[in-house]
């Protein structure tokens, strides 16, 4: 009589559960919105032909890490000033929490040169100094120049700083957004240096948007940068031809998203209706949209 009711209670208890529809966990949808996002995509339509030129592909699933803060503290900070020989008043620090700042120079100063490495040559300084931090931690890439401060002469357009960035990676893919490094120099060495670190935890899995599905909205995407759209006017694009496609991860902490999101990244050719050609550089969110919400 007993292991007749066990098991009737067992039933109930499964049917129970079965009976119930599963409702995963949702995240605060990651964004590449701007003003001028809705004008930039005027200039792609239905006649624009995609070229897919790689032979991309991507696993059906990625890790789903939870983002924290990893706080800077004041000895870290101090570290800093002493490692690289900064004056512990420079003329400009800020300290917050996860995010430290410090510059030799105001933006208009051009007493200590003109930048004059190569991106090789900042790039190999620029990694020589960044493995004496010692509290860097995890892998990080360089991505090389990613900021300039330039200046126009008589005698033509200057440098008078470079910054050169560094990126976490995890699983072997680049993290993007609010966590970088970024070492600035001059003519006369480093000058500045700015860091926002964070901490990552494994949390469970996500199935990724297929690639077919990203390359079908490179018509409509979430991000697009076409590198004449600096030159008025824009020109309607005739042809994306597509030589490199990328996940990359997005921290977006500040904007309220508590985990990594994935993103395709696509890189080519953009073919303009005068025939003249652009680099352009593509975002797709990759995140399913049944994980997420939008505020």
């Amino acid at each position: 009589m007993k292991k007749k009711l066990v098991a009737i209670i067992l039933a109930f208890a499964l049917l129970l559960i079965t009976g119930c529809s599963y409702s995963p966990v949702k995240y605060k949808r990651i964004s590449f919105k701007s003003t001028s996002l809705s004008e930039e995509f005027e200039y792609l339509d239905e006649n624009t032909t995609v070229v897919n030129n790689t032979n991309a592909s991507f696993s059906a699933q990625l890790p789903i890490y939870a983002i924290a803060e990893r706080g800077i503290t004041d000895r870290e900070r101090q570290l800093i000033l002493d490692i690289f020989e900064f004056p512990t008043n420079p003329r400009m620090l800020e300290h917050d929490g996860n995010r430290l700042s410090i510059s030799l120079v105001r933006q208009t100063d051009s007493s200590r040169g003109y930048f004059d490495m190569t991106e090789e040559e900042a790039i190999e300084q620029a990694w020589k100094l960044f493995k004496q931090i010692p509290f860097i931690e995890g892998e990080y890439e360089c991505i090389g120049i990613r900021q300039r401060t330039t200046r126009s002469d008589k005698d033509g357009k200057h440098t008078l700083r470079a910054g050169v960035t560094f990126c976490r990676v995890l699983d072997g893919i680049r993290v993007t957004g609010d966590d970088s490094c970024t070492l600035t120099f001059d003519g006369s060495g480093l000058v500045g240096i700015s860091m926002t670190l964070f901490e990552y935890t494994k949390v469970g899995t996500m199935d990724l948007v297929a690639l077919e599905d990203a390359e079908a909205r490179l018509k409509s995407p979430d991000d697009l940068d076409v590198g004449t759209w600096g030159e008025q006017p824009y020109k309607k694009v005739d042809m994306l031809q597509v030589d490199r496609i990328a996940i990359r991860l997005i921290n977006q902490y500040a904007k309220g998203c508590t985990i990594l999101q994935p993103i395709y990244f696509f890189a080519g050719t953009a073919t303009l209706e005068d025939n003249s050609t652009s680099e352009f550089s593509s975002k797709v969110i990759a995140i399913p949209e049944e994980m997420t919400y939008e505020e």
